[in-house]
């Protein structure tokens, strides 16, 4: 054992509690040193870890330990190691954990370094989707692992048929147990070791508790080590930089697993998966070797991301239309679908329509029938933005008197996670005309802000005391894209002016007046909070979907289609809601018109 945790080294033949028999060392790590031992009663072998004793000298740090074990214990999984038992010896703390003979990911690639050789992108993909599978269990079951790398990875290899391929299955250690180290310790640790890159940016500072975004871009950290031999390091080149065999959509997979921002890493690991899956399907399946990868996943039909517009719609394009631009098609093919979810569409009477909101005059009706959930194709991954050329102070102008623009960068607009819209039947509904308490003025005459800092419970509870209810993630974006099926709620096209800067810049409700309104006349829903809505993403129990507004970049949080996920009991300044009801003597919408 280490000096630090007061006791003697451990030898073969050791006996722990009179239970355990130790067979020898397997190795020591940042948390403590880890053996192989027998259990006495059953002959079953476990990996037994003796914890350092810093990490649990205070009082309050071997409570969280074990919250901490007691929390993960339970968790079954195959690619998950099961723990046994926490306890003592010579005021040591120590617990026991399944025994899986294997090897870690970082010897593995060791391995194939030493040999001088690459992980296909197959191999690379299979371990990848693995650990993502692990992790999104994880995650269901609201845990968080904090301290994914290579080391925390076990592998199994099995040689299978007489190619000689390999079928690797992984069992992910250490979970849970990130939290239970104190950040000083935590930071201590890391000064001298390489794994702090696997971690986070926001988890920098060590004193940050680890999230589902951080997990996923520890994993895009590991998988861009299996491509390129070795993790990313500053301004980190791009996979196809370094090897000319890879796909470009691998680039967008890893860029997106790395985002430096968390909201725009992908929502969950089973979206990473999902991209993984539909882009290298037909290579995993076979596992035959490979002559033109780029063409083998075309003639697939794989959605790979980062293909232009144009080859999507390869197979249907005419002479005429190669001419026109990807943009032009793309927008040309949302316009197809808009008009036929528009024929499905019928808006009741002048005199239904005073009925229905008579008892709900704060309140707009969104008829039933159909939508386009989702990004359009037209939304791109990124746009440069352009800002005014300035001289002292102020912006230049051109001859016509309008200002000089100059490039400002290129801002994320959409995420290759996002899904390409589709459509979606939603029931009529009524919703609140402005953000809560949806009215314009005080009893005084003063203007109303939105009322924000409110939790999903708060801002349920408010609008049941005036008889409605949250609004539901499909209503609320349809409600935002009007009739039209817009990007934003006022158009396809961002404009600053139309609704200001969002969640930078809240403004009185109405303050836009007729500009940042949707075609069915619901005002801020791209401006101003964000809202909350009732909708659960997935099997997340405790967080609900929230719609619109994105701090830093309006540009793309304000898009109708952008949602992000906020555990329940979380409030801050940019959060706010609006409320809606169930139409009463809803019209029935159009029939879809049957296939000619």
């Amino acid at each position: 054992m280490a000096e630090d945790n007061g006791m003697k080294t451990l030898q073969r033949g050791d006996v722990i509690n009179g239970r355990y028999e130790i067979v020898r060392a397997l190795g020591d790590g940042m948390l403590g040193a880890t053996f192989l031992a027998k259990h006495m009663a059953s002959d079953k072998q476990v990996a037994m870890k003796f914890l350092h004793a810093r990490l649990v000298r205070n009082p309050k740090d071997r409570e969280r330990l074990e919250m901490a074990f007691r929390a993960a214990k339970g968790l079954k999984h195959d690619g998950i190691i099961r723990y046994g038992e926490l306890g003592n010896y010579e005021s040591t703390v120590f617990f026991t954990q399944e025994y899986y003979k294997a090897q870690s990911l970082r010897q593995l690639m060791d391995e194939y370094l030493a040999a001088g050789k690459s992980f296909s992108l197959t191999e690379a993909c299979q371990l990848t989707i693995k650990i993502l599978e692990a992790v999104q269990f994880l995650h269901d079951s609201e845990q968080i692992h904090g301290n994914l790398k290579p080391e925390n990875i076990l592998v199994h290899s099995k040689p299978v048929g007489p190619a000689g391929q390999v079928v690797r299955t992984i069992k992910i250690t250490d979970v849970g147990l990130g939290s239970i180290v104190n950040p000083s310790i935590f930071a201590e640790g890391y000064i001298s070791r390489e794994e702090a890159r696997y971690l986070a940016p926001e988890l920098a500072g060590f004193a940050t508790d680890g999230t589902s975004g951080s997990d996923l871009y520890s994993v895009g950290v590991i998988m861009y080590e299996l491509l390129v031999g070795q993790p990313p390091r500053g301004t980190y080149l791009a996979p196809t930089q370094l090897r000319d065999d890879l796909p470009e959509h691998i680039d967008d997979v890893v860029e997106v697993a790395m985002a430096a921002d968390p909201q725009d890493r992908y929502p969950t690991p089973k979206d990473m998966t999902n991209d993984l899956q539909q882009s290298f399907q037909g290579l995993i399946v076979s596992g035959k070797p490979r002559t033109s990868l780029k063409n083998i996943m075309l003639g697939l039909g794989a959605a790979m991301a980062v293909v232009t517009f144009a080859g999507m719609y390869a197979s249907s394009i005419t002479p005429e239309e190669q001419k026109k631009s990807a943009i032009e098609l793309a927008i040309e093919a949302d316009d197809r679908a808009r008009a036929q979810v528009g024929a499905r569409t019928t808006m009741p009477s002048e005199e239904e329509l005073k009925a229905m909101v008579n008892d709900n005059k704060d309140m707009l009706y969104v008829p039933p029938g159909p939508y386009l959930k989702g990004r359009l194709r037209q939304e791109p991954m990124s746009t440069q933005v352009m800002k005014p050329v300035r001289k002292d102070g102020e912006p230049v102008l051109d001859e016509n008197g309008k200002p000089v623009m100059k490039p400002a960068g290129k801002k994320k607009v959409a995420s290759p996670a996002e899904p390409v819209h589709k459509v979606v039947d939603v029931p009529g509904f009524l919703i609140d005309r402005y953000e809560f308490p949806n009215r314009v003025k005080n009893p005084d005459g003063s203007p109303v802000m939105p009322v924000g800092k409110t939790t999903w419970e708060e801002a349920a509870a408010a609008c049941d005391s005036v008889g409605k209810r949250l609004c539901t993630e499909e209503e609320w974006e349809k409600a935002c894209k009007g009739p039209e099926n817009t990007v934003y709620s006022y158009a396809d096209v961002y404009d600053e002016e139309m609704c200001g800067k969002g969640v930078e810049e809240v403004h009185h409700i109405d303050q836009k007046n007729d500009a940042c309104m949707s075609g069915y006349g619901v005002a801020d829903m791209s401006g101003n909070l964000r809202e909350w809505t009732s909708s659960q993403p997935g099997a997340s129990v405790d967080r609900r979907v929230v719609k619109g507004g994105l701090r830093s970049n309006n540009l793309r949080g304000s898009r109708c289609a952008y949602s992000i996920d906020e555990r329940q009991n979380f409030s801050d300044s940019t959060l706010g809601f609006r409320c809606c009801l169930t139409a009463p003597d809803q019209p029935a919408a159009n029939p879809e018109p049957a296939a000619e």
